[in-house]
């Protein structure tokens, strides 16, 4: 067998090196100490560890055991130990599962010179155990003592039986799983489910989900079904899983027992399982409205609102309904027939008119909620009022409004039905939206004559209110009047003269009645004479003029008010009238040169049958107005004047009667076209149009007369010229409208004024508009028309033909020469190396002459420059997205890429490995490096990157990222959690705090009590995580604290940490009795139950705001209590009189406390408990009061104060006799209990309990 090698560092950095289990050797090491111990092993090699006492031992694969002495002992200060092999490190730690089972965790791999401080530990020699499946046979191998003393406790089974069965409560624990976890194949974890006896209701939400968690073996297939719907998962490497049921996935309502859970380990067991339960409930409850409100056709009036608003409806039974009216709010609970109901009376709801928003809200068990918005109508006001009397202004009806019919304005409520009553006769309208109604009673309705009588109107409101009014009022309908105007002047017509002077107009009507005479709205009043009679005188110029009709309204108004009308026409002629029509000569009222040449007809119009003299330019022409009222003269040529000026008119009408009236015009004349010319000279200063000026096209300007047109014509294409305001003009032809070659032509314009004249005009244009001969040589430039890097250091030549001695511009990318072509017509153009710009770009090529006419000829070609390497560059995303390569993305391999000149190659060298890329046809390229190949710690890399294009180019450039596998550091501090590092009842009350340390910037998640706590990292990597008594277990139990830290490149790290706790509470010492002084007055001893707790005994002192507890001294030599048979004896060193409150207390180890009040015999009756003695006694939890030793004690004590008296229950126990009695105001009897043969009559008050011995009977709650 080969030995195993092993390394000891001591902690003062001393290195010792050795062998153990080769031939003659032993397989002990000294692990005492605070050693760090490191053994050429391979995990694989390894079967198992077990625990012997302080010792470890460690199982080989070939049976063989190598034990570490004193690995578990008190004084070994820490010891560390490592496995080692092929260059890696890892760390081994331990877990000791119930029952004494080791499980193994290993921490981070580390590697050859990445930790200094551990070189010293790593093998880079693979390990020499035999693994031909020989075992270990330790017949003939010789031991040390101890070896051979661990061979005889193993009970004859040899050492590989030591591993496996010899060492008591220890159990060997396979290696295969790694990790985290301790074990492997021989001892699988058991997948559990966390709180599979938790029965929880779930309600709806926004979005509601279920999670379940559990533990199980990393990798294990976890599927959790609740009903239709299941969840698959995967065990994560540090043991847990987690189902989340959400989204499409939460299950549909039901109820759902003991949810199955099937875990499939990756060995293939399958484990099923039992869950949670759930009742699921995501249904808003039913919820409607079947009376009251405006959705259903409800209102209240001011019948139905005496008795109050009432609403009903249905919702789930068993729901909470609440209603809120503004701010008033009422809330039931729905009963099971699922109806539901609310009375208001006028003080939530008064009387009016007015609608009221209303909020109905159902809430069911599982705080699902409906909520729905009503509206209800309240309507207790109608009002009816007319508004239109006195009708009529005098509540008296006369003729006119009698046959008018005769109306009522009123309003009321919008919607009411009115109806409206006079003398038997009824009219019914509804009010308007305004309220506003109107009825009208016509003459065939109510009787003529002259009466009194009375309106009744009654109005109904849309909810059925009504209101009722009367109006009175009378009736006269009788009047008579006439007008003569046939006879007026005496022939029944008012000439001019008769219109200049006084015209009376006459008529009759009844005596004494008021006429009103009305013409052209001037008005005459005068009184009916006793023979019935009437006239009126109207004076000069309130009859209209002319020939026309005026006409004369008449009103008469009797006594009694009655009106009555009549009209009468008064026929009047006093006008005669001319005009001239000016603006329709010639059809525009211009007489242009050719319009006057002949004459022209003048025209108006006037009074049938009257004559006309019409005087034109001097002279004079008669006519006579026909019967249509027209006239006309024609006007001989010699009337009409040349040039641009205006010839007036003026025409004299006189009609049979001798009036006369005149008219006057004027007419334009214009005979000719002003200021016509040319203003421009074609081709420019030499009038030449070359053929630059030629392909521009070419503009013309001139003048003439504003608003003239002009159209201008040349080489046969005429275009029309564009005129402005003042007459100027423009006139542009395209460059294919102009010739070309060289010639000259005459170009016309002719101008039309705007009175139809026209005038022509010319001038000559000269054209040349051909340049010459130019070429540039169709030869490939330096053969393939591509200049590379080579060819352009050297320059580069071009050539070409022209017209003999013609200077030739060349210019190439930019860079101009200026050559002659020689006399056989080439020119030659060369171009210097420092001319020819490096780079990948098209250089364009152009070639130009100019004539001397200024004609100018371009050729144009080009050549490709290619001297540079293109679009070579390294991807800009990070590699792995953030530029860190971790452990998880390192165990892959990573991927460069980048792009480069399409048809180049690329290589890339990376940690002294040279890889050529894979370039697609784009030019994108890729190379990809193994995991192999990537360093392992934490460093700064950079990749060296070289491309070479398809002409020979070459360039270089770099990435650098970063490579990050570990999480650096993780601890956890060992500084005590609390004072004695147990947490007790009171400390668990408050929670505790975690610190340590980690990697800068990582984060830390500790995982206690079941539930994962996540930690606040400070910027110098020290963290702490506050633990809530939620997540601390009652009971007396030792947990442990896993701490998972997580840096900043995704790496994770975990670590352990054990938690004491103690948060069970002795029990309260009971009073055993008491030893009395001599004379009997006072107490000097207190016996108690026998406990190995200390014993704290005080007095209360003081009252209200003063009470306190003050401890008594007793009056032993060591100040402590003395056991005397089975009891406790605390003698005191100062009695206490009869009367006193002594608190007797229990403190356990961890600091637990629990007290009993005593009561010491008292002249006084009455313990009455007040706020101030129960926060007084608080400190001490006291949890039983004895009244045993006062006799006929009454306690009096409410919830409050018995909440107060102990903070580990609100439970209390009262002992005492029948002589005793308990006041408890409020408190609920609850049957009895049963206690290391006590019994006790159980109260509950509120939220507390009492625990009341039965030999005292007189209890008083209050409560019959």
């Amino acid at each position: 067998m080969s030995a195993i090698d092993f390394v000891v560092r001591t902690p003062v950095g001393a290195i010792e090196r050795g062998s153990v289990g080769g031939a003659n050797e032993d397989f002990l090491i000294d692990a005492r100490g605070g050693q760090d111990i490191s053994l050429n092993l391979a995990r694989s090699e390894l079967r198992g560890y077990d625990r012997a006492a302080d010792d470890l031992l460690i199982t080989l694969t070939d049976g063989r055991v190598i034990v570490l002495e004193g690995y578990f002992a008190d004084d070994g200060g820490g010891s560390r130990l490592f496995l080692s092999s092929a260059g890696e490190l890892n760390q081994v730690s331990f877990v000791e599962a119930e029952g004494g089972a080791l499980f193994a965790q290993y921490g981070p791999t580390e590697t050859w010179g990445k930790w200094s401080p551990t070189d010293d530990l790593i093998f880079v020699e693979e390990p020499r155990v035999a693994l031909d499946g020989v075992p270990y046979d330790p017949e003939g191998e010789e031991v040390s003592m101890l070896g051979a003393g661990l061979l005889g406790a193993a009970g004859g089974l040899g050492l590989g039986g030591v591993g496996a069965a010899g060492l008591g409560a220890a159990a060997l624990v396979g290696l295969g799983g790694g990790g985290d976890g301790g074990g492997g194949s021989t001892d699988p974890i058991v997948p559990t489910v966390d709180d599979p006896d938790a029965d929880s209701d779930i309600g709806g939400g926004d979005d509601p989900s279920i999670t379940i968690t559990g533990t199980g073996e990393t990798g294990s297939d976890v599927v959790v079904t609740i009903g239709d719907e299941s969840v698959e998962t995967v065990v994560d490497e540090d043991g847990t899983w987690e189902a989340v049921f959400e989204g499409d996935d939460f299950p549909a309502d039901g109820v759902y027992p003991d949810v199955p859970v099937v875990v499939t380990s990756p060995d293939g067991t399958v484990t099923e399982l039992d869950g949670p339960s759930f009742e699921v409930d995501t249904t808003p409850p039913a919820l409607d409205v079947s009376e009251g409100t405006v959705s259903v056709g409800d209102f209240f009036n001011g019948d139905n609102h005496e008795d109050g608003v009432e609403l009903s409806g249905t919702a789930e039974a068993g729901s909470t309904l609440t209603v809120t009216i503004g701010e008033h709010v009422e809330t039931i609970t729905v009963g099971e027939g699922g109806t539901w109901s609310f009375t208001f009376d006028a003080t939530v709801l008064p009387a009016g008119e007015y609608t009221q928003d209303i909020v109905i809200t159902a809430e069911d068990s599982f705080g699902n909620v409906t909520t729905i918005s009503e509206v209800i109508q309240i309507d207790t006001v109608n009002e009816i009022s007319l508004t239109n009397g006195p009708l009529t202004g005098d509540d008296l009806i006369n003729l006119t409004e009698y046959s008018a019919g005769v109306t009522l304005v009123g309003s009321s409520q919008a919607g009411s039905t009115i109806v409206v009553t006079i003398e038997g006769q009824s009219q019914t309208v509804t009010a308007g939206d305004d309220g506003s109604w109107s009825v009208t009673f016509d003459s065939s309705m109510l009787a003529s004559g002259t009466y009194s009588t009375t309106a009744e109107i009654v109005s109904t409101d849309l909810s059925g209110n009504v209101v009722t009014m009367t109006h009175g009022f009378n009736v006269d309908t009788e009047a008579s009047v006439t007008v003569n105007t046939a006879d007026i002047t005496g022939d029944g017509i008012v000439n001019a003269s008769e219109h200049n002077g006084t015209v009376t107009l006459t008529g009759t009507g009844e005596a004494g009645a008021t006429i009103e005479v009305e013409i052209d709205y001037n008005t005459w009043t005068t009184t009916v004479q006793s023979d019935g009679t009437w006239s009126v005188d109207i004076g000069a110029g309130f009859l209209p003029a002319g020939t026309t009709t005026a006409n004369a309204y008449v009103t008469s108004t009797d006594l009694a008010g009655n009106i009555s009308s009549v009209s009468g026409a008064i026929n009047i002629d006093t006008q005669i009238d001319v005009a001239v029509g000016t603006g329709l000569v010639e059809g525009d009222g211009v007489i242009n040169a050719v319009e006057g040449s002949d004459g022209f007809v003048l025209t108006g119009f006037g009074e049938a049958g009257a004559s006309v003299a019409v005087s034109v330019g001097g002279t004079v022409l008669n006519t006579v107005i026909d019967a249509s009222g027209s006239w006309s003269v024609n006007v001989p040529a010699a009337n009409v004047p040349t040039g641009e000026t205006v010839l007036n008119v003026t025409a004299v009408a006189t009609d049979a009667a001798g009036n006369s009236a005149t008219a006057t015009g004027t007419i334009d004349v214009d005979t000719y076209v002003r200021n016509f010319e040319f203003t421009s000279t074609p081709g420019g200063a030499d009038a030449v149009v070359n053929a630059e000026e030629a392909s521009q096209g070419l503009t013309l300007t001139g003048t003439t007369e504003p608003g003239g047109t002009v159209q201008v014509t040349l080489a046969g294409v005429t275009v029309p010229a564009m005129v402005d305001a003042n007459g100027n003009w423009t006139a542009t032809f395209a460059a294919g409208q102009l010739p070309s070659g060289e010639q000259t032509l005459t170009m016309t314009a002719v101008s039309t004024d705007l009175a139809g004249n026209t005038e022509t005009i010319s001038q000559p244009v000269t054209f040349d508009t051909d340049a010459g001969i130019l070429t540039i040589s169709p030869a490939p430039v330096e053969g393939d028309d591509v200049v590379n890097y080579v060819e352009a250091s050297d320059g580069v030549t071009l050539t070409g033909t022209s017209t003999p001695f013609q200077a030739v511009d060349v210019t190439m990318n930019g860079v101009t020469h200026t050559v002659i072509t020689d006399a056989s017509g080439i020119w030659v153009a060369p171009f210097a190396a420092h001319e020819i710009t490096p780079g990948t770009y098209t250089a364009n090529i152009t070639a130009t002459i100019t004539d001397s006419a200024g004609n100018t000829l371009t050729r144009t070609d080009s050549v490709e420059v290619d001297t540079e390497v293109q679009n070579f560059a390294t991807s800009t995303r990070p590699i792995e997205g953030d530029n860190v390569i971790n452990a998880d993305e390192a165990s892959d391999g990573f991927t460069l890429a980048g792009t480069t000149e399409p048809g180049g190659t690329v290589e890339v060298v990376f940690n002294g490995v040279t890889r050529t890329a894979t370039v697609d046809n784009d030019g994108n390229w890729t190379v990809t490096f193994s995991s192999s190949e990537i360093p392992s710690g934490e460093s700064v890399e950079t990749a060296i990157v070289r491309t070479t294009d398809a002409v020979g180019n070459v360039d270089d450039t770099s990435v650098q990222f970063v490579v990050d596998t570990i999480v650096n550091e993780l601890s956890v501090s060992d500084a005590p959690i609390t004072a004695d590092d147990v947490i007790n009842a009171e400390e668990a009350r408050n929670g505790f705090t975690l610190t340590g340390q980690v990697e800068s910037g990582s984060t830390v998640v500790v995982t206690f009590g079941g539930v994962q706590h996540t930690a606040t990292v400070a910027n110098d990597g020290s963290w702490s995580v506050n633990i809530p008594p939620s997540s601390i277990p009652a009971g007396t139990s030792v947990e442990t604290a896993t701490v998972t830290a997580t840096d900043l490149a995704g790496n994770t790290r975990s670590t352990t940490t054990s938690i004491s706790i103690d948060t069970d509470v002795p029990q309260a010492l009971d009073w055993v009795g008491d030893g009395r002084t001599s004379d009997g007055n006072a107490t000097d001893t207190i016996r108690t139950e026998l406990t190995d707790n200390e014993v704290y005994i005080g007095e209360v002192t003081g009252s209200g705001a003063s009470t306190t507890v003050n401890e008594l001294a007793l009056s032993t030599s060591d100040g402590e209590p003395v056991q005397i048979g089975s009891e406790l004896f605390l003698p005191l060193q100062t009695p206490v009189s009869d009367g006193s409150l002594l608190v007797l207390g229990s403190t356990d180890d961890a600091g637990n406390m629990s007290s009993s009040l005593l009561v010491t015999e008292d002249s006084s009756d009455t313990l009455t408990m007040t706020d101030a003695l129960a926060s007084a006694v608080s400190g001490f939890n006291v949890e039983a009061i004895d009244l045993n030793f006062a006799e006929d004690t009454n306690l009096t004590i409410t919830e409050d104060q018995l909440a107060a008296l102990s903070a580990n229950t609100d439970t209390l126990v009262v002992r005492g006799g029948a002589d005793d009695s308990v006041t408890i105001t409020g408190a609920q009897s609850a049957g009895t209990h049963t206690e290391g043969g006590e019994t006790f009559n159980v109260y509950t008050l509120g939220d507390t309990t009492l625990l009341i011995d039965d030999d005292i009977t007189n209890i008083n709650t209050g409560v019959v």
